[in-house]
């Protein structure tokens, strides 16, 4: 609690460590958020990242609790996030809550995630997650907040029950959400998710479109 990232891992390369586990955590204010942001409390807790992870060979993370990633900062917001230099061995993440990734930042440019998966080697699991109250405010076009997105060159991975659920785009720029958005990647196997209340801020009518729109399961490239 009381930090801008709470659990870092940060390696320059693959090769500089075999394996991180991070597991049975308990990352920002354990309350939840009530109502609509922008959210005045709590005023004391993790306020750009849960969990950022770069530079190894393997992880696992599993059984934290991730809840409360809220500030007024310009800047991407993770509940869990592998940035790069992620190796080819196994990722495992489950069973992991995060709940309440949340900017109030109404000029910020930057978007919001629950999980953010820019990197991987090896193959992947994303399983029996709980994911919710991923919500931007932002009156920019450009954020599109995600519940789950995964961009990698895996040469597989799974993604398989996880509840994904109140993922919002409050901003009347109609810049789009998605519930689980896969971006890059091949033999991916998506199933036996719940995606429920994925929602945005139509008002503004500035786009409809594949990029733009409200969707569950966005697959934008991959196979």
């Amino acid at each position: 609690n009381q930090a801008a990232r709470a659990i870092v891992f940060n390696g320059a390369a693959s090769a500089n460590s075999t394996g991180v586990t991070v597991s049975n955590n308990l990352v920002g204010d354990q309350a939840t958020l009530a109502g609509v942001p922008p959210y005045i409390a709590p005023t004391t807790t993790v306020y750009t990242k849960g969990v950022w992870i770069n530079g190894t060979n393997a992880i696992t993370i599993s059984g934290n609790s991730i809840k409360s990633i809220l500030s007024y900062v310009p800047t991407a917001m993770t509940g869990i996030e592998l940035v790069s230099a992620i190796g080819s061995g196994t990722i495992n993440i489950s069973n992991n809550t995060v709940n309440g990734v949340v900017t109030n930042s109404v000029a910020g440019t930057s978007s919001v995630y629950g999980m953010l998966i820019s990197s991987a080697g090896g193959p992947y699991t994303i399983s029996g997650n709980t994911v919710s109250n991923v919500q931007l405010v932002s009156t920019s076009f450009t954020p599109r907040p995600r519940g789950i997105s995964v961009g990698t060159a895996a040469t597989s991975g799974t993604i398989e029950k996880n509840n994904v659920s109140t993922i919002y785009n409050r901003s009347s720029g109609t810049g789009g959400v998605a519930g689980i958005e896969l971006t890059s990647g091949n033999n991916i196997t998506v199933r036996n998710n719940f995606v429920s209340d994925v929602n945005q801020n139509m008002t503004g009518g500035a786009a409809f479109s594949t990029t733009f729109g409200t969707m569950g399961l966005r697959v934008a490239a991959g196979t």
